[in-house]
This record gives structure tokens, sequence and C-alpha cells, in this order.
């Protein structure tokens, strides 16, 4: 849960603009980059944090001639306890690069539709829903 204190405003009382607000494109980005590109429900060695790190250290890693190219998904499967096979879909990695970049680059465009969106209601309703977990810094849509 996000603690925020605005004009004495408990978390309770906070819109949900006001929770959005406390996310910045950068954060945005990094959250879901770096820690939202596999389920909660995959082992934890699927993770993108290198891969993240590695875009980091590595400025010119994704030339614009590779980032404009279509890309699939990587699917494979898992079998249940049922012997019935689950099919899973991890999105190419340059293209989950791509849809991070454009969310990071219209943050604010976003957040200014979502506060059109809101600004009437009482409580926090939106079909949209991003959460950010401090410890893991985890953005999920």
């Amino acid at each position: 849960m996000i603690r925020i204190k605005k004009n004495g405003a408990t978390p309770m009382s906070l819109r949900y603009m006001d929770y959005m607000s406390t996310i910045s494109s950068d954060k945005l980005h990094e959250g879901l980059f770096a820690h939202g590109m596999f389920t909660e429900k995959l082992p934890p060695i699927f993770t993108s944090e290198n891969f993240f790190q590695f875009y980091k250290s590595t400025p010119d890693a994704f030339p614009k001639s590779l980032c404009q190219k279509p890309h699939g998904v990587i699917y494979f499967e898992s079998w249940r306890n049922t012997n019935v096979p689950r099919l899973y879909a991890i999105p190419h990695p340059i293209a989950y690069y791509n849809l991070c970049q454009c969310l990071s680059d219209h943050w604010n465009e976003l957040k200014t539709h979502f506060a059109q969106q809101t600004h009437a209601q009482s409580h926090k309703v939106s079909r949209i829903h991003i959460r950010k977990q401090k410890i893991l810094k985890v953005y999920l849509p």
C-alpha cells in the first residue's frame, strides 16, 4: 500500500489520480521493463532485471532498425498437475522494450486521460490498474 500524505489526507481519502501521480515516467519504464515482463505465477528464474541492466549500461543496444521490425511472441508449454498442457506466451524482449518505451514517452498524456476519466469518482475506479509495490518495484497492468 502506498502511504501518501497530501494536506493531511489518509490513504483511504486519496483519489485514483493521487496514486497515479506518484509514478514518474522513469519509474514506470523501470518498473515495467525490469519487473513487469513476466507474470508473478512463473518461477523466479523468469526475470527481466538483467535485460534492463543491459539496456541501462548499453545506450545503443537497441538500434531503431531493430526496434521497428515486427516481433512475435515466444511460446512454451507447462504441464498442469492434471496432465493437460498450459500454453504460455512471452513477448519478444524487443517488442516489450518498445511497449515500455511508448508508455513511458506518453505517460503524462496517459495520466491526464486517466484524470479526466476518473475525476468525478468518489472512490478509486479504473479499468487499468497499475500497482506500485514498494519493496519489489513491480508495476503490473
